[in-house]
Formats: C-alpha cells, structure tokens, sequence
C-alpha cells in the first residue's frame, strides 16, 4: 500500500481551515457541515470475521446502504485510543429511509488506536485496502469529470474509497456516482481550485464545443487542465467566431498536455498504480494512443491519415463511439484500415466497436 493510503493525523492546515468555507461555495445542493476532526479515521472500515462494514467521510457516516449526516463530533484523548462519539441527524434519516420499528438512536462511538490504525468499538475494523477500485475511481473521475490523473494523487485513497461508498449508497447510476464523489473532493480538497456549480456547468458546454471541433475527448481535456481551460475561454473575445476561438485555444491546450505527459514521465508516483490484476502500463502511451505514429512501422497509418480517420468516425459513426476515454487502434493493411474503437485505454474491456477505411474510395464502413 503506498505512502497516501494512510491518513495522517497532520493534515494541512489550510485544508482544515478551508473546508467549511469551501463547501458552503460549492455544495449548492445542501447545507452540510464537515468536521476536520474526523479526518484521521476518514475511509471505509471493515471486520471481516463479522463482515460488517462502514465508512466514514468529512459529514456522513455511511453503513448498511444507509447514510448518517453527521451533525456533531467529540473527540477524547485516552492512554493509548482516542474516542471517537459521532452524532447524527435523527430526523433526516427517518425521512430518507422511514422510521424503522424498532428505533433507539444512539451516538456512534468508536475507540481509534493510531499506532494499529484500528477502530474498535465491541469489535476491531481495520482499514480496507483495494488498489483495483482505487484505480477504476481514478480512471472513471479523469474520463467523465473536470479532474486528472495528476490532480487525484493529491487525495488520499482512503477518502476516494469513502466518497465511493457514499455515491453507492445513493445511487447505482454512474454518472450521478462520479458527480458525487467529485463534489465530496472539491469540499474536502479545496487546494485543488476544482471547477464547481456555474463554472462546472460552463466547462461541459466549453469542452462539448472543442470536443466537437477537434480530435480531443473530454479525458484528453483533463491533462490540459478544466480550469485553465476555462479561464482561456472566457477570456477569448466574446465577438470572434467559433472556428476561431478554437483555433486560439488548441495551441495552448497541445502545450499544456505535453506539459502534463512531461511531469507524469518524471514523476516518482505513478498516475495510476499497477495492479495484480493489470499489467504494467505506459500511462503517458497510452493516453496518447490515438495521437501518435511510429513512424518506422509499415503497418501503421501516418498521422494525417489517423486525423482524416477519427474525423470521418466522430462525423459519420457519432452515436456509435463512447463519448469519454476514446482510445483508436489503427492497422494499415493494403489498401485498407482497420480500426478498433475502445472506450477505456487500461483494459480496454468495456467497449469495442471496430471500423473499416477503405483508402482509394475514401469510405468507412462499421464492422457488425
């Protein structure tokens, strides 16, 4: 497990002191309150003996598909434990879920050992470790939300897990799990400066606008930064025409990718880590799958070639491709292309549509 999967009871100041302020700026949506004193034991939980599991975030308590708003915390420094009685709030519960038949609500107390990393209360719950959904958080939050790789290494996996099990425990619906766990990043993490509420819905429009006009995912977009982005576009002269405010803004989202695949190169923390289960990948290739040509290699079509190709599948086969992570695999064979269409460059498991580009005719033909 790496150096970030442990909290640390010394968390930023500036984190701590931000968060309140930061999250009345961003949650729009509700009125809650986070409490820096939980950020030791911020993570998901388990028991495996009495397969019991929870989580616990900067406001909710989460256990059983069930959320707990937290309303108040009282921390008490022991010998050894500090214990941990986390209040909650009574009323909202019953109107989410009902008023359950038997119902006594009581504090939740817990016993936090920082030498073991242990929460006990009649039993022990000890961290849970998953590297695999770690990754798959990271991979889906840098293909479907204003976020990177490289600004996700800032937060801890233990608060990604968290986040997670909160969006599970409201929704099965994807997309609404991404927006939630983005959300919970940009209160807990504000350093990160993520885009939100009206500036968040502005960047969707501002990416689907160069998305559509260039050969850029929305994936591709996050290495050049959504903020930067943002601002570049608002800054544009409100008068000139599409094709042109495109045509200022592409150049320096080329420079600030290549800025990206730069830092990640020489980063000692890789941007995803490896799995046992996955093999061990080039990152910086693999995000630039669909940008690059070897040049020395007969059966690969030059780069003019793969721009004509994308352009004439975004164009012709739009409603046929995945909208996020696209990754293009291109084989030149004859007088013929034949192209594989992935959705996620990890795996490549979850979407695979294939094309056929006959090159005299100028003609593109989708594979059943």
């Amino acid at each position: 497990m790496k150096e970030t999967s442990t909290i640390s009871s010394s968390k930023k100041e500036s984190d701590i002191k931000n968060k309140q302020a930061q999250n009345n700026d961003t949650s729009s949506e509700s009125d809650e309150k986070t409490f820096s004193q939980l950020d030791e034991i911020i993570g998901v939980w388990i028991n495996e003996e009495k397969e019991q599991t929870f989580a616990i975030t900067s406001h909710d308590y989460i256990a059983d598909d069930k959320k707990y708003l937290i309303t108040g915390v009282d921390v008490n420094e022991e010998e050894k434990t500090d214990k941990y009685v986390i209040s909650w709030d009574t009323n909202l519960f019953i109107k989410e879920y009902g008023k359950p038949k038997s119902f006594n609500p009581q504090p939740f107390i817990y016993d936090y050992n920082s030498e073991q990393d242990t929460l006990s209360n009649l039993v022990t719950f000890h961290r849970k470790i998953d590297d695999k959904q770690v990754n798959y958080i990271k991979d889906k939050l840098a293909g479907n939300e204003p976020i990177n790789l490289e600004q996700l290494l800032q937060v801890d996996d233990q608060y990604l897990l968290a986040y997670w099990n909160k969006a599970a425990a409201e929704t099965d619906n994807l997309e609404k799990q991404l927006a939630t766990v983005y959300q919970e990043i940009s209160i807990d993490f504000p350093d990160l400066q993520l885009l939100t509420d009206k500036e968040y819905e502005k960047y969707q429009s501002i990416a689907k606008e160069i998305e559509d006009n260039s050969d850029y995912s929305f994936s591709d977009l996050n290495t050049a930064l959504p903020q930067d982005i943002y601002h570049w576009y608002i800054d544009l002269d409100k008068d000139i025409s599409q094709k042109e405010r495109i045509k200022q803004l592409l150049p320096k989202i080329k420079k600030s990718r290549e800025q990206y695949f730069k830092r990640e190169k020489r980063s000692d923390q890789p941007y995803l880590e490896n799995t046992n289960e996955t093999e061990d990948v080039d990152n910086t290739k693999e995000n630039n799958k669909s940008k690059e040509t070897n040049e020395n290699d007969p059966n690969v079509p030059d780069e003019k070639m793969q721009k004509h190709i994308r352009k004439k599948i975004k164009e012709d086969f739009s409603e046929d491709i995945p909208k996020d992570h696209i990754v293009y695999d291109m084989e030149l064979k004859d007088t013929q292309v034949n192209i594989r269409v992935y959705e996620n460059q990890e795996s490549k498991l979850q979407y695979q549509v294939s094309f056929v580009y006959n090159i005299e005719k100028d003609e593109l033909k989708k594979q059943q």
